[in-house]
């Protein structure tokens, strides 16, 4: 896109996003889920179109906290430090779009601009939304359109239904064959049940965990080859390698990467890795990470072959520095490929369902066109991972040690 963000900010008043997943945590019986705050709006219609603003967090917080703090399926939007730091510290690449009737929110929409690029060395920027919510009805199809104003594309990954259905009428390109693998997944239930039967989930989930450990020789047992990975401190300059097997992948800039997985710890924590073989660097991998799970954050190799291992290896070399996270989740998205036989020998599990994702559309100023039919592409991105609870309220509310281990228990209804 020719026009920089900025200057279409100044136009627009809006700003980013295509609409993603809000991925939900469990519901407690003392907290109202998203789709209860839309009944308890849809009461009050007004006549009046709502405004769209940019949040501005001197202005705008105190309602998101009000709001979304009532809700126990999105309460990212009622942390300040969080929403300060993704939507308020750089708005040239990531912002929040709030509806307002009068002095009410009735509506929000965010995305960060994210860059892909081709195997010719041709970039696009397109908007990844998350955070996408309507009270009232008509307001999310608004808040779309401005959203749309800004970048004329987007990409939509692990959406909910709700935002699949807008994405599918405006024909973006999806693409069905991407996957999450996982290791000791989290134990959680949609609904409220007995506490028998949440020990007896817990209890199963306890006994099949794998220790994390055991991850490097039994990926190599499975016929993965090795590689060695570095912890890095900072992310260096030619960090991204310049050509790829891939047809296209994300590749965000290094300044982006400073910005959006940053290495001091903040209200989200991230361990970056070089990846290497005999001297050659194959890439490398962001994991993220907080007790009791540990996400593929981002992934930038050479090879497809070399995808795997890379994360394998990451997550070996950050359980040595972490052992009590030994039995942690582990959870990383990837095209479906032949490496599925030696997923499931390493023991990952593949989830019953492609997670959705899609791209586009093509409009002005967006002249790449993305292969309909898959094609070999690396997403990379891996989930964005902007859900509560953040690392300032694991440490205000962490449990109290094992005596004997050592070991943090992390209830497992609370994390997903």
């Amino acid at each position: 896109m020719k026009q920089k963000l900025g200057e279409l900010l100044s136009v627009c008043r809006t700003a980013v996003g295509a609409p993603a997943a809000s991925h939900e945590a469990p519901q407690s019986a003392h907290r109202k889920r998203p789709d209860d705050l839309q009944k308890q709006y849809s009461g009050s219609k007004s006549s009046t179109k709502p405004s769209i603003v940019v949040y501005e967090p001197k202005i705008h917080f105190p309602l998101l906290e009000r709001l979304f703090d009532q809700a126990s399926g999105n309460a990212s939007l009622g942390n300040r430090s969080f929403v300060n730091w993704y939507y308020g510290s750089s708005k040239e690449r990531c912002c929040l779009l709030l509806a307002m009737q009068g002095d009410e929110l009735v509506g929000t929409i965010g995305a960060e601009a994210v860059e892909f690029e081709t195997n010719t060395g041709e970039r696009f920027r397109v908007g990844f939304g998350q955070n996408f919510f309507s009270f009232v009805p008509g307001v999310g199809a608004r808040l779309f359109f401005h959203a749309s104003k800004v970048f004329g594309g987007g990409v939509s990954f692990g959406a909910a239904p709700a935002s699949q259905h807008i994405v599918k009428r405006r024909r973006w390109v999806e693409f069905g064959d991407v996957y999450e693998w996982s290791i000791n997944p989290l134990s959680y239930s949609e609904q409220i049940e007995p506490g028998w039967k949440a020990a007896a989930r817990a209890l199963r989930a306890r006994l099949l965990r794998v220790d994390l450990r055991t991850l490097a020789s039994q990926a190599a047992a499975a016929g993965f080859s090795p590689c060695e990975v570095r912890r890095l401190s900072e992310y260096p300059v030619g960090i991204s390698p310049d050509q790829t097997e891939f047809s296209w992948r994300f590749r965000p800039s290094l300044e982006h990467l400073r910005w959006r997985y940053p290495l001091q710890d903040g209200p989200l924590r991230y361990r970056a890795y070089q990846v290497e073989r005999a001297g050659e660097r194959l890439g490398f991998v962001i994991l993220s990470w907080r007790p009791g799970q540990v996400i593929a954050a981002h992934v930038d190799v050479v090879r497809r072959a070399d995808y795997v291992p890379a994360v394998v290896h990451s997550i070996a070399a950050w359980v040595e520095e972490n052992v009590e996270e030994r039995y942690a989740s582990v959870r990383f998205s990837l095209q479906q490929g032949s490496e599925d036989a030696l997923l499931l020998q390493t023991g990952f599990r593949k989830s019953s369902k492609p997670t959705f994702f899609a791209v586009g559309p093509q409009g002005d100023g967006y002249r790449v066109e993305i292969p309909r039919t898959g094609g070999n592409f690396s997403l990379g991105m891996g989930d964005n991972d902007l859900r509560v609870p953040f690392w300032e309220d694991v440490l205000r509310d962490r449990p109290r040690e094992d005596q004997d281990g050592g070991e943090v228990e992390v209830p497992v209804a609370v994390l997903r």
